[in-house]
């Protein structure tokens, strides 16, 4: 997917790009977010956790969106909505939202479930 990314860059680059993946305890998962933001500075990255990882590495325990050249107004919305997102999300029982550019942090901090 990242190469397929790439050339569809290359072909025009100002395009709105939006990938969703499963949030798992697999390495392709996690590294998956970074290998993405090394394909432009122009990215954003959310993701939802309902629970925390099983101690098995067993199953999705969230989903996440990148978005590569996102709208202008995307990253103030995603601040202005962050609380009422953990709020939902059950904050501090393993969930949590985490919003932000591509290395999460919208002024530069890490959001992290409790």
């Amino acid at each position: 997917m990242v190469d397929t990314l790439k050339a569809a860059l290359k072909r025009f680059a100002t395009g709105c790009y939006l990938v969703w993946y499963p949030c798992l305890s697999r390495a392709e998962s996690r590294t998956l977010p970074e290998k993405l933001a090394a394909l432009s500075p122009k990215s954003l990255r959310a993701e939802l956790h309902v629970r925390r990882p099983q101690a098995d590495g067993f199953g999705m325990h969230g989903s996440g969106m990148f978005v590569i050249n996102p709208p202008y107004v995307l990253a103030a919305q995603l601040r202005e909505n962050s609380a009422r997102a953990d709020a939902a999300a059950g904050a501090g029982r393993g969930r949590a939202f985490r919003a932000g550019n591509a290395g999460f942090g919208l002024n530069g901090t890490r959001r992290k479930a409790a």
